[in-house]
């Protein structure tokens, strides 16, 4: 084995520490688009699910973004993720409807709910049109009366690197008329 000159030696820990850096990535990649962050709480109606699609994502790279999961930040006991898909839509996002999924005559013209794929399987082409809308099934458990999410963890890999984003957006369900959020 050939030996380097001192000044070409790197350390080992040196060597690792850049391995890791890059092939797991938690820094701002191309889904990390601003967005405001805003609060949503919803009464569940009987079936104690619903549907929110709130959340864009927008691929800012020069490469397909493909989906990897989708979880739930910070939830209360009591909520479960029942459903994610990502969804082309027109101008108006999917929104939010009693029941999942939402029935096609609930949905404003232009989301093309017939061509959304279920998150674990998705990918997002570069650019910004279409609108890919986030959509989610949500369910309350009849243990509970409330239970709220901080919002939803994207995990992704862009151009052979993870990364993950989280939406800006917290979401409360309620079994009963929801409440201002303690501040």
């Amino acid at each position: 084995m050939p030996v380097r000159p001192r000044h070409q030696r790197r350390p080992l820990a040196w060597t690792i520490g850049l391995l890791v850096v890059l092939t797991s990535c938690n820094g701002a990649g191309p889904l990390d688009v601003e967005q405001e962050p805003g609060w949503l709480c919803t009464p569940v109606g009987p079936t104690r699910q619903v549907t929110v699609g709130l959340d864009t994502l927008t691929n800012s790279g020069s490469g397909d973004v493909r989906i990897d999961d989708v979880e739930l930040v910070s939830p209360t006991s009591g909520l479960a993720l029942t459903d994610a898909m990502i969804v082309p839509v027109g101008s108006d996002l999917v929104g939010v409807h009693l029941g999942y999924p939402p029935a096609a005559d609930e949905l404003p013209d232009g989301v093309l709910w017939g061509r959304g794929v279920p998150a674990g399987q998705a990918r997002i082409p570069a650019g910004d049109v279409p609108v890919w809308n986030l959509v989610v099934g949500l369910a309350l458990d009849e243990s509970v009366d409330s239970a709220t999410t901080e919002g939803f963890a994207v995990e992704y890999e862009y151009l052979g690197q993870k990364y993950r984003y989280r939406t800006p957006n917290r979401v409360t369900l309620e079994a009963r008329p929801c409440q201002p959020p303690d501040e």
